[in-house]
């Protein structure tokens, strides 16, 4: 145990000299790239006077048929277009397309000389590799967040299913919620989930045209469901989360069931016990606590 802490405490001191490295250069940005499935990832080291002082790092999507050197390309034109300071020296790891442009077009926007330079040895070398092997590192573990995140979103879906014994995984669930401004302008929502995740470009409002006086929830409900589900327009949902208990339910089904959905799963959620109440069970469904 004391050889195995020894190591790593050796190895936690090794990486910091490496990330405080003095170059005996002046200013420089150093950048490391990497790739992994359809993402990318630019980690930018901050030299100032020979000293990292800080770093940043930039997510990229997209670019799955470019070159290393177009994407960093792309990335220079972007990032320095924008930033207030740029350095002397550029350092990347692969050399870029058009490079005697973007200098020149580096050196107008700073009014002094800039070099992009693609070290193949000594400091700025182990400098790019460094950069480097942070950019893969990020994208390690942002692939294991999103396989982690994936995975409990799944098991939330099939864990769904099961609690309400439904036939098939409900891959889109359309909810429905009614709301009032003072008791007035009554609305509704409608928000969908497509596998277990918030689909927001498939939210709907509805602005109700026939409930009118005081307001009423169960002919609200009856009123979008029908507009949403009169024409049966694709795609339909696996299940149909409607906000209320007993009565909203009943409303709703009236019309879902009318209009020729019959296979549909819909069901209640009251939401002050988060009690679920489903067709011809007169008793709620109550989920563990912690589900």
């Amino acid at each position: 145990l004391a050889g195995r802490l020894r190591d790593q405490l050796a190895a936690v001191r090794q990486v910091t000299e490496k990330q405080n490295i003095v170059t005996g250069a002046g200013d420089q940005d150093v950048l490391g790239l990497a790739r992994m499935g359809g993402q990318s990832c630019v980690q930018v080291f901050f030299v100032r006077s020979g000293k990292m002082v800080g770093r940043d790092r930039f997510m990229l999507s997209g670019g799955e048929a470019e070159s290393d050197g177009e994407i960093l390309a792309a990335f220079v034109k972007q990032y320095y277009s924008e930033s207030s300071f740029i350095p002397r020296e550029i350092l990347i790891p692969a050399v870029l397309p058009e490079t005697d442009l973007l200098t020149a077009w580096l050196t107008q926007r700073k009014a002094g000389a800039v070099h992009l330079l693609t070290p193949q040895r000594g400091t700025k070398r182990e400098l790019v590799l460094l950069a480097g092997e942070n950019a893969t590192e990020a994208l390690r573990q942002r692939s294991e967040r999103e396989e982690a995140r994936e995975g409990k979103r799944s098991a939330a879906v099939q864990e769904l299913a099961e609690r309400l014994e439904l036939d098939i995984l409900p891959q889109r669930i359309e909810c429905f919620d009614i709301s009032h401004i003072q008791g007035a302008e009554t609305v509704a929502s409608m928000v969908v989930f497509t596998d277990g995740e918030p689909d927001k470009s498939e939210y709907r409002r509805f602005k109700l045209k026939t409930v009118e006086g005081s307001p009423d929830d169960f002919a609200s409900m009856q009123e979008v469901t029908l507009r949403r589900y009169r024409e049966a327009k694709e795609p339909l949902p696996d299940l149909i989360v409607i906000d209320g208990g007993k009565g909203q339910l009943s409303s709703a089904l009236e019309v879902i069931r009318g209009v020729g959905l019959a296979e549909i799963p819909v069901i209640g959620l009251a939401k002050e016990f988060e009690h679920i109440f489903r067709e011809n069970i007169s008793e709620p469904l109550v989920l563990p606590r912690h589900s």
